[in-house]
């Protein structure tokens, strides 16, 4: 039209996209875990390699292993995971005290994506403890930690990429008290 501008106009159209899922929801898949997907476009197989999935309002989870020995008070008393398998393990632990540590060995065969945190523990749900995460390499260098990321105050590293190789989790206590807890890894191998 005559009455417009001779310039350039520049219009903004948002496109709304529908969601198959809600990103990094959980939900049960017979007895393994589906996990979102981050852009919320359809869900991820996890398999529960410590127990069959059960299902909260809070979302879904795997049940978990036995406790963790004692003492694995440092990198050389560490729980062995060995192999991670891809999928979510999880183990039922118990910080003594504040002084108390627990650490964990897993390794990876191949890269992928990581995830480590902590939750209160579905036996003793009054029993909380304030976790503290940290993830060391081989060399026993850290490379991540956490505080309070996760729900409810827990601990929570989500996607982390790592490569091949041996990994230590050390879970400690920013509490004035010892309690127990639930640590969990869910693992994306790359193909």
């Amino acid at each position: 039209p005559e009455d417009l501008p001779a310039q350039a106009y520049v219009v903004a159209i948002a496109v709304a996209r529908s969601l198959s899922c809600i990103p990094g929801s959980l939900r049960c898949a017979g007895e393994d875990m589906e996990l979102c997907d981050p852009q919320g476009a359809g869900w991820v197989a996890l398999a529960c390699n410590s127990g069959t999935c059960e299902e909260y309002v809070d979302g879904a989870d795997c049940g978990v292993g036995p406790e963790g020995p004692e003492p694995n008070d440092d990198a050389l008393s560490a729980v062995e995971l060995g192999i991670l398998p891809a999928g979510r393990t999880g183990v039922v632990a118990q910080l003594t005290d504040v002084q108390d540590e627990d650490w964990y060995s897993f390794t990876l065969s191949t890269g992928g994506i990581v995830t480590i945190g902590t939750r209160g523990s579905r036996d003793q749900p009054d029993d909380r403890v304030d976790t503290y995460l940290e993830v060391y390499d081989a060399d026993l260098l850290r490379i991540y930690v956490d505080d309070d990321s996760g729900p409810g105050g827990y601990s929570l590293l989500s996607g982390l990429l790592l490569a091949e190789g041996t990994y230590y989790a050390r879970v400690s206590t920013r509490s004035d008290r010892g309690g127990s807890y639930q640590i969990f890894w869910d693992y994306l191998a790359f193909l």
